[in-house]
């Protein structure tokens, strides 16, 4: 529905149209919080599309119009999430979106991070991990994240002690705590770790973005501990994956893309990603495959008297 909002303001940017699709687009966070930098990046394209328009003629009123209208599309697009966060101020007292964030921080995105400065990233479905078959094996990762974040809270008799663990924390089940106040503790947690090398964030990073496009072509060329992997499976699943990504970055090398049309599928891939890495949880890749197949289908574009044709 945002895509095709997005599609149809493009091609007349009318007051309602704009407004509909940077509304669906707010939405898309509350949905599923992992779109959470999708309405930025397409707020930050849309704005950049409006004010680089044709201004030949000086017209300030166009682009005093266009400035207006890009502001209006952020307002809307913050309005879902923005009454969300509201209603959990009310209710809870924190303006937020959720209490889960320190979580999924520093046990999910922080720790794959330690894994892979200490050179143990075999070793990541067996400490960082849920499954029941590997919940009495040692989680020194997690572990030493339960230490640091008891340590905040000093007083803690033994029921709450074992709230604060990971066992309990990385469900996502609530704490007779106050939730956000251990959200925020986990945080503080999250970054520190995640900022105490840069490098090795911005590398496990980026590397966890490539094989989330490629999965599982990545358990055959390292095989996890703790797994039996099939090899010759999963690269003849994960060949099917990085064939798309090739045929992704061809058609973007080629160019002769309209920017309005490629903008809004890239857009919201790089988006995903974002918000996804360092993790690798293939359930987040199901949303950004119709996105890359349309752009690996796309066809190039030839302007004649300023409306764009397909090229045969």
């Amino acid at each position: 529905m945002t895509w095709y909002a997005w599609e149809r303001a493009l091609e007349m940017a009318t007051w309602r149209r704009a407004c509909l699709w940077s509304l669906c687009a707010g939405l898309l966070v509350l949905v599923r919080p992992i779109a959470l930098f999708v309405p930025v990046f397409l707020v930050a394209g849309w704005m950049v599309g409006q004010l680089r328009g044709d201004n030949s003629r000086g017209e300030t009123r166009l682009r005093r119009r266009r400035i207006v209208l890009s502001c209006t599309v952020l307002a809307t697009a913050c309005a879902a999430p923005a009454g969300w966060m509201f209603r959990n101020l009310d209710v809870a007292g924190r303006f937020a979106l959720s209490s889960q964030r320190g979580v999924v921080l520093a046990y999910f995105k922080a720790a794959e991070v330690t894994l892979w400065q200490e050179g143990r990233t075999r070793n990541r479905y067996l400490e960082t991990s849920l499954d029941e078959r590997h919940a009495y094996d040692p989680h020194p990762v997690w572990e030493s994240i339960d230490r640091r974040l008891q340590a905040r809270f000093p007083e803690l008799d033994d029921a709450q002690r074992a709230e604060l663990s990971w066992p309990n924390l990385a469900q996502g089940n609530k704490t007779d705590l106050d939730s956000f106040a251990v959200s925020d503790a986990l945080t503080a947690i999250g970054w520190n770790e995640l900022l105490a090398d840069p490098w090795s964030t911005l590398a496990c990073s980026t590397v966890r973005c490539m094989s989330m496009l490629t999965f599982p072509i990545n358990l055959a060329l390292e095989p996890p501990a703790g797994m039996t992997v099939n090899p010759w499976r999963s690269v003849a699943r994960g060949s099917v994956y990085l064939l798309l990504l090739v045929g992704v970055l061809v058609r973007l090398a080629r160019g002769g893309l309209r920017f309005e049309a490629a903008y809004f599928p890239t857009a919201c891939v790089a988006a995903l990603l974002l918000a996804t890495t360092p993790q690798l949880d293939p359930r987040f890749r199901v949303p950004m495959i119709p996105l890359l197949v349309f752009i690996a289908l796309m066809p190039s574009v030839r302007r004649t008297s300023g409306i764009d044709l397909p090229q045969s």
